[in-house]
This record gives C-alpha cells, structure tokens and sequence, in this order.
C-alpha cells in the first residue's frame, strides 16, 4: 500500500475515534445537565472526571490527526 494511501487510512480511523469520543463526551454532559439535582456526590464526581479526560483525549488525537495531515502535505 502506498504511503499516501496509508496515511489517509490513519487520519479516517482517527477520526471515527474523535467522533465516538465527542459523541461520548456529549452524553456525559448530558447525563451531568440530566443528574445536577439528584445525583450524589461521587457520581458526579466521577462524571466531571470522565468529561475531563474525554476532553484530553479529543485534544489529543485531534494534534494526531493535524501531525498526519502535515505528512501528507510533505508527500
């Protein structure tokens, strides 16, 4: 497989998982808005955290799929 071809394959399989991830952190804030009043603490706890490495992940494989993206620039 030529390397250009290889590497739009990497960028769309990065890219499902950034969307899974979104979609995934959408329901966590949804779940967060749905919860505010009745969920106890630890829950909610639990469930800013989970936000919060949602969001680290995203940023992260955004830079990721932008790194790609310059390689295939260079080719």
């Amino acid at each position: 497989m030529p390397e250009l071809d290889q590497l739009k394959e990497q960028i769309g399989y990065l890219k499902f998982w950034l969307g899974l991830l979104a979609a995934t952190g959408i329901a966590d804030i949804t779940w967060i808005v749905d919860h505010l009043e009745n969920a106890n603490d630890f829950k909610f706890l639990l469930a800013v955290i989970f936000l919060f490495a949602v969001v680290v992940a995203v940023f992260i494989l955004h830079s990721k799929i932008e790194q790609k993206i310059d390689e295939v620039r260079r080719l």
